[in-house]
């Protein structure tokens, strides 16, 4: 059994017929034929189902697959891994960030200034999607859990018009405070995103529902309305921290905050430099927004 053998098995596994299979590693197809069936052999066992003139892959099929695909992957990282030992401050990151997008542009310009020649592509994909990113940035309501790193944990404040009647002063706002806030409006981020959950959390625990008057995706939209005195929302205290201050809006601390987590998430398999770089960084980056 060779690497060659494997990798047309693989194909033909893939396509689930030998016509096509042999087309696209053009190969002729008796060539290709022969080369299952001394795989087979070697094997002791089949590989296929033969089903008139098609073929399955059938449970041995199956388990020679998952082993072959775990060979070429890890084929795959080494030749990674021996670039990057040689390059290792070069190459491409990808990177997902669906909270604290704020502090992407602080993010990306510390990170060039001491790695210029890594590149980072930025996307919002959600953690497993197809064309996956090496590193992943979202926010939960949960503490973390195994395989994801804690870059940071805050409160949320309630933030409201400066004219606003529970605007002054400087205690914490306690549940009752909350419960007076039955007849607001409430803006809160759309499709059930963890400050959604907050927002109703704390509602429903000061005893009433909250009546939304918009869900949106837009941290602006949210500041905006809020500022032209058309209700109230929960905001994070420290990611959000610029823009509510930039929009002079009044904000005040709660007695029982629920906590946002912002997590980070690695693809698994082997971890290029650039990437570990790039961890590195966030991981500092967030740490050292604590004590500002």
């Amino acid at each position: 059994m060779d690497l060659l053998q494997l990798r047309y098995f693989m194909t033909v596994a893939q396509e689930e017929h030998i016509s096509r299979a042999a087309n696209k590693l053009m190969v002729a197809q008796p060539s290709l034929s022969k080369m299952i069936k001394n795989l087979e052999g070697e094997l002791g066992c089949p590989l296929f189902d033969r089903v008139g003139k098609n073929i399955r892959l059938n449970e041995n099929g199956r388990i020679v697959l998952a082993h072959t695909e775990k060979i070429f992957l890890q084929l795959s990282d080494m030749k990674r891994e021996l670039w990057q030992s040689e390059n290792g401050d070069e190459g491409e990151v990808r990177l997902s960030v669906v909270a604290s997008t704020g502090w992407l542009p602080e993010i990306i310009t510390g990170f060039k200034k001491e790695y210029p020649k890594i590149d980072i592509v930025i996307s919002q994909k959600p953690y497993g999607a197809s064309g996956g990113d090496d590193i992943y940035i979202y926010s939960s309501t949960q503490p973390p859990q195994e395989g994801e790193t804690l870059l940071l944990k805050e409160d949320c404040l309630l933030a409201m018009p400066e004219g606003h009647r529970l605007a002054e002063g400087e205690t914490p706002l306690c549940d009752s405070d909350i419960a007076s806030l039955e007849n607001d409006s409430f803006f809160v981020m759309e499709n059930r995103r963890p400050l959604w959950d907050i927002t109703y959390d704390l509602c429903r625990r000061a005893g009433f529902t909250p009546h939304t008057a918009l869900e949106c995706d837009s941290r602006d939209t949210i500041f905006a309305l809020v500022k032209a005195g058309l209700g109230v929302a929960f905001v994070p205290e420290l990611t959000w921290k610029a823009s509510y201050n930039a929009q002079g809006i009044a904000v005040r601390a709660l007695e029982n905050s629920q906590p946002r987590y912002i997590l980070m998430r690695c693809s698994e398999g082997f971890m290029p430099a650039c990437v570990k770089k790039l961890r590195e960084h966030l991981v500092w980056f967030y740490n050292s927004k604590l004590y500002h």
